[in-house]
């Protein structure tokens, strides 16, 4: 069992933006204590990143499939908990469109885990282009600071 302590993410981007990057990598809890979401950031520029909201559940190794965003929290007849998630580089923003979010190891101080994300989206908002891109990873997480 991971015990943690680092906090990164490392991810590729196939498509219309070839590109690697990395960040950190902090995770969200309820008051309840049940893992909500994962913020994935990078570097310098506060604001880029990704984002993933998760469907409250205990931090456990699980597999979280991406819903549109207004089924999240709704009754579905899958299994499987939904996910949504948003990735902002500069002014380009996308909005997974299908893929899965994966929690592999719980540990003491954080969370390990994988993504692999179909994403949708603008390349620039004055243009309005429709792009795609693919984004896979890895994450350890720490808990976010309050």
């Amino acid at each position: 069992m991971w015990l943690g302590g680092e906090s990164y993410f490392e991810a590729q981007i196939d498509g219309t933006l070839p590109d690697s990057i990395a960040g950190t990598a902090e995770y969200r809890l309820d008051a309840e204590g049940r893992l909500t979401g994962l913020e994935l950031n990078r570097g310098e520029k506060f604001g880029d990143g990704l984002s993933i909201e998760l469907e409250p559940h205990p931090p456990e190794t699980r597999t979280y499939s991406v819903v549109n965003p207004s089924l999240l929290d709704a009754a579905r007849s899958d299994d499987e908990p939904g996910a949504t998630a948003f990735f902002v580089d500069g002014t380009q923003r996308f909005t997974a469109v299908r893929g899965t979010v994966e929690v592999t190891e719980v540990g003491w101080t954080g969370l390990y885990g994988t993504f692999d994300l179909q994403m949708d989206g603008t390349m620039d908002e004055a243009v309005n282009e429709q792009v795609g891109i693919q984004l896979t990873g890895t994450f350890q997480a720490t808990e976010e600071e309050q």
